[in-house]
């Protein structure tokens, strides 16, 4: 038996913190009072705290620290390469600084971490990682190239450029799309104006470096690998109400979510086909293939 961890019982752990952020931090807690040097929990129980509630400032800094002294790495000696230890650790680091509006700390922490990665080959493809660059320099006031949609919106936000890029990304898409995509017979001006109004009573989840989401109930609103969705993953800007972009997902486990069930019937209206319908009398021939003098079923118009 390993001293340090127990790799079922962490597995098992990572799988619930999937589905059930609540239940996996109990579970978290509870195995690491038997494994406390396990870094990789200690890790996701910190990034789990920091999740539910951006409050739990002061014990995910305890968390972190363990974390990264139970493995006796330092970053600092560590330029060499990138580990999950490393990595983990950056990158909490990184929240922290955001939540604690340490700017200068959270742009030198980014340059310490995406240089690690360059230099170990690692791409950054999580748009998340580089919006977290563009949202510190902003919160800095440092001038940046407002050359793409997420740079405009942070410092010119436009509730129709969101709509827009929504419209062009997430509706109609195919089934193969990375994304859900929403039905295009939804009434999306309806959708994101419920979804605003309620949004300030939503619970929101701290996800990535300066991602925070919210999740909305609409059954039959769209699709992903074709499941039926029915709940809307709604991103905003950090620490704000301004919404980035939005697309229909097909599972969200026990997250909360608002339900907006109240106004379904107006958002999502399927096309209703005038589908021509077989006469009574033209169901019976049909059945015993009786056809009239045209060759032809009587039909209702």
């Amino acid at each position: 038996m390993n001293k340090y961890f127990d790799q079922f019982e962490a597995k098992r752990i990572f799988d619930t913190a999937a589905v059930s952020p609540s239940k996996a931090i109990d579970l978290a807690r509870n195995y690491l009072e038997q494994y406390p040097k396990d870094y990789r929990t200690n890790y996701l129980l910190a990034d789990l705290l920091l999740m539910i509630n951006k409050k739990n400032i002061e014990i995910v800094k305890k968390l972190v620290m363990l974390a990264h002294s139970s493995c006796e790495l330092d970053l600092k000696d560590k330029k060499d390469r990138l580990d999950m230890n490393t990595a983990c650790f950056a990158k909490l680091k990184i929240k922290l600084d955001i939540l604690n509006e340490d700017w200068e700390q959270a742009l030198k922490d980014l340059n310490f971490f995406f240089a690690m990665m360059k230099k170990n080959d690692y791409t950054i493809n999580n748009s998340s990682d580089n919006n977290a660059f563009q949202y510190v320099k902003y919160r800095m006031g440092l001038p940046q190239e407002r050359d793409n949609y997420y740079q405009n919106q942070l410092y010119n936000y436009s509730y129709e450029d969101m709509l827009r890029h929504v419209r062009e990304r997430h509706v109609g898409k195919k089934d193969e799309a990375s994304k859900g995509f929403i039905h295009e017979y939804v009434d999306i001006d309806l959708l994101f104006k419920t979804i605003t109004s309620r949004i300030e009573g939503s619970k929101k989840y701290y996800i990535g470096l300066t991602d925070e989401v919210c999740y909305f109930k609409c059954e039959g609103l769209g699709k992903e690998k074709g499941q039926i969705c029915n709940y809307i993953e709604v991103h905003t800007i950090f620490g704000t109400n301004k919404i980035i972009t939005a697309y229909p997902i097909f599972a969200i486990g026990e997250l909360e979510y608002t339900d907006l069930s109240y106004i379904q019937n107006d958002i999502v209206k399927p096309e209703i086909k005038n589908v021509k319908r077989l006469s009574r009398i033209a169901r019976f021939n049909q059945k015993y293939n009786i056809k009239d003098d045209d060759n032809k079923w009587t039909l209702y118009s």
